[in-house]
């Protein structure tokens, strides 16, 4: 994994050794990077200013995963799960989601603590309750691969590959499904050694414009809690994140990154954005 420095054009790289898959990436109150593995068991904690990382088990492995608070959350595949690990209390929760093969992608924290994920597998969005011990699900009415969530006043925006969407659940309009889910605990242990400095090289770096094509686009469903639009054709958004009242996106599909002005209505202006020069 590595470190890069923009302004000055350098990047640090720290290999961790032996086969690693790394996937999701957080970074905690201290400024620690925390990863995971895609296919492997570890979790990984590293501290750049003292450069030292810290590995933990969880016994299976997981994909996305977010941090605050001192707590760090896992969107775990490999036993339909989600992670709660609590470092300074050496404790790992979990709460089963029931049936099989749940992907929980996405994650996000409300203002009231619940965790929110998209689920790429089943179609759904979810919430849990960490208190209650219990799960919202919500169906989505149009496509069945969610991919990113954000939320942003107290909407959840996501993504959806398959069908070319972007989607908005109101969870006050919309009753959603209620689930108890069984749960459990287990100690959470780590060992830790130094990485070292890690290894700084300069990276070639291109500048150039974007060419913004302007372009509206209506919903192509809007009943209940939800409001769903239709991309172009061959679209697949990906990466979502909302910064200054915009909400970003990253179309997989057609190469392009896509602006989306958020809306106090439900009508949507969207520029679309492509790089020139060969993009």
């Amino acid at each position: 994994f590595g470190r890069l420095d923009p302004a000055a054009g350098k990047v640090t790289r720290w290999a961790l050794g032996g086969d690693q898959n790394l996937a999701g990436l957080a970074f905690d109150q201290q400024g620690r990077v925390w990863l995971t593995q895609f296919f492997g068991l570890e979790v990984y904690r590293f501290d750049p200013a003292s450069n030292e990382l810290c590995t933990y088990d969880t016994g299976a492995p997981s994909y996305y995963i977010l941090a605050r608070d001192g707590l760090v959350w896992l969107g775990n595949w490999g036993e339909d799960r989600i992670y709660r690990l609590d470092p300074d209390r050496g404790r790992a929760t979990w709460w089963r989601i029931p049936g099989a093969n749940a992907t929980p992608v996405g994650l996000a924290l409300d203002a009231s603590g619940h965790l929110w994920w998209a689920d790429s597998s089943r179609a759904m969005l979810a919430r849990l309750d960490p208190a209650l011990g219990t799960m919202v699900t919500y169906a989505l009415p149009v496509g069945t691969t969610p991919q990113m969530i954000t939320l942003r006043h107290s909407r959840v925006w996501y993504t959806e590959k398959d069908q070319g969407t972007l989607g908005v659940l109101n969870p006050a309009l919309e009753a959603g499904t209620t689930t108890s889910l069984a749960s459990g605990s287990q100690p959470l242990e780590s060992t830790c050694r130094s990485l070292g400095g890690g290894t700084t090289a300069t990276v070639e770096r291109e500048t150039g414009t974007l060419d913004w094509v302007e372009g509206a686009v209506e919903p192509i469903l809007d009943a209940g809690g939800f409001a769903v639009y239709q991309l172009p054709a061959g679209s697949s958004p990906y990466g979502l994140a909302g910064s200054a009242g915009v909400l970003w996106t990253a179309d997989r599909g057609r190469m392009k990154l896509l602006r989306l002005q958020l809306p106090e209505v439900e009508t949507v202006f969207l520029p679309l954005a492509q790089w020139r020069a060969g993009r």
